[in-house]
């Protein structure tokens, strides 16, 4: 396939005009993208076997690659002839290779399909709330939060008594901390399935945005200091929130450490030992000593020693965190000790909290990393149900149900004729002209051989549904891009012609070249 940068840069040096790479774009294919539009109007410029390049085509192609309408319109008659000869000629590469069917082959086809999809995506979110996402994610990245859980493991896939079960052995122990005024930590250490609760009683210590599972940071967020949040469910299980604190961050702090471990493969064999050579360690720092050449020579971090004890910018245990927490860029703390031994700790660079505008792309990229993205795109399937006059047969859905058994929880389900009437009947429906059946689906679940373990027939089914659902208005929201939005529907259409200049060039150009220079001397 050829890269996209390479198009570019052949257009660029040879026909010195560029494309923007932001938009998206949907399932139409080569030749819609090709077609002509109302924007598209005007006197025609170019005629070519009856195709034309109109005035409002160019018009609108220079204004976007000379900063805009407005900036354009200062340009001298001159340049906007010169660009002018110059878009003639590529719309004239364009329109023969059209002509030569270039545009029919099935790797072109392959390749545009394969462009289509990458740019496609950044439409198929719900805007308005990936913007108020973001918003926040910066907002939160401003505090950090001093918190400890209690959780009650229960499975993702766990059947409804036993989830039930869960949640109300979560809820007994939250009335026992709010009602009988027991020691959150004390219930943590005791009760919570999380291993590490037995020696740090659910302390997690300071934490921010991105740091712990979306579910659980918004319970940090939202939770007052002093209270404990209702039963939060993860992917984990059931978890009760208590907040103990919450500051103004001082920034992202980058930490170095030093550690002198105990056992037969170190130095130091006893407790006493290590304490000791922590304790000349820290002594040559007090007397000048570069801490990185320490790390490298003394510590029991294989990882972060080469690296002069560099820990970046990643959480760190509790205890650890909050020391990190209370030492300013270039502070060494004096030793101290964790289940993993002996440490010094130092904080080597301090990163302030960027503005708005300069952490939003970073953000956004976090985001559609995180769970978070599951918001955006729930509210976008909703959008695209209420726009488009989704209907679902629930009634024809629910009698296809009642006719499995356990193998569709496995994935071994297959038709038989007594599921033929069903089949047939229309699953949903948008705006009265566009339908998938029953059978589509099962179609999805044969080819994706999709399992629900644990879970009963209706429960697989029902998942397996909202599944489908969304591939299916995903993709018909894709489709319908090109009507929707002129500007992806633009940049779809640049990214075609694009791609037939670099086909015609290659075949036309690059290929006699190749030939010419294979010949004997």
């Amino acid at each position: 396939m050829v890269q996209l940068k390479h198009i570019f840069g052949i257009l660029l040096s040879a026909l010195i005009l560029f494309w923007g790479c932001k938009s998206t774009q949907p399932a139409m294919d080569a030749k819609t993208a090709g077609a002509k539009t109302e924007e598209d109007s005007g006197p025609a410029l170019l005629t070519f076997d009856k195709e034309n390049v109109t005035q409002g085509e160019f018009e609108r192609v220079y204004a976007k690659n000379n900063g805009g309408r407005e900036e354009a319109g200062k340009h001298d008659p001159a340049q906007l002839q010169e660009y002018l000869d110059l878009y003639v000629n590529f719309k004239r590469k364009v329109f023969e290779a059209e002509a030569l069917g270039l545009d029919t082959t099935a790797a072109f086809k392959q390749e545009f399909n394969s462009y289509r999809k990458q740019l496609a995506q950044p439409y198929l979110s719900a805007k308005e709330v990936e913007e108020e996402l973001i918003k926040e994610a910066y907002e939160r990245s401003g505090y950090l939060v001093n918190a400890s859980h209690l959780l009650i493991n229960v499975d993702q896939s766990a059947s409804p008594e036993d989830t039930l079960k869960a949640y109300q052995k979560t809820m007994s122990y939250r009335d026992s901390v709010l009602k009988h005024k027991k020691d959150f930590g004390y219930m943590a250490e005791k009760y919570s399935d999380d291993p590490s609760a037995k020696s740090n009683k659910g302390d997690l210590g300071y934490f921010s945005a991105f740091d712990m599972v979306y579910p659980f940071e918004n319970a940090a967020y939202e939770t007052p200091v002093g209270e404990v949040s209702m039963p939060v469910r993860t992917r984990f299980g059931y978890h009760l929130v208590y907040v103990a604190d919450r500051i103004k961050s001082p920034g992202k702090k980058r930490v170095a450490h030093i550690i002198v471990r105990v056992g037969d493969r170190y130095s130091a064999k006893t407790e006493e030992q290590a304490k000791a050579k922590i304790e000349e360690i820290y002594k040559k720092l007090q007397e000048g000593a570069d801490f990185a050449q320490l790390a490298s020579q003394y510590s029991d971090d294989p990882t972060s020693a080469p690296k002069g004890g560099d820990l970046g910018m990643t959480r760190l245990l509790p205890e650890m965190e909050m020391l990190k927490l209370k030492l300013e860029e270039g502070e060494v703390s004096k030793p101290f000790t964790t289940h993993y031994g002996w440490h010094i700790l130092k904080v080597t660079e301090v990163e302030k909290l960027a503005s708005f505008e300069e952490s939003k792309p970073m953000l956004k990229q976090r985001i559609s990393r995180d769970t978070r993205s599951q918001i955006s795109r729930q509210a976008l399937i909703k959008k695209i149900k209420k726009e488009n006059q989704f209907e679902l047969n629930q009634e024809g859905f629910n009698t296809f149900v009642g006719q499995l058994d356990e193998t569709f929880a496995r994935g071994t389900w297959k038709s038989s004729p007594e599921n033929e009437e069903v089949l047939s009947q229309k699953l949903f429906t948008l705006n009265q002209d566009y339908s998938k059946t029953i059978q589509d689906y099962t179609n999805y679940y044969q080819r994706t051989r999709s399992r629900r373990v644990g879970k009963t027939p209706a429960q697989a089914a029902n998942e397996i549904l909202d599944t489908y659902l969304e591939q299916e208005l995903l993709k018909y929201e894709e489709d319908q891009l090109p009507k929707k939005n002129p500007e992806f529907r633009y940049l779809l259409k640049e990214y075609r012609d694009g791609i037939l200049l670099f086909t015609l060039m290659e075949q036309k150009v690059w290929k006699k070249e190749k030939k010419w220079k294979t010949l004997p001397g």
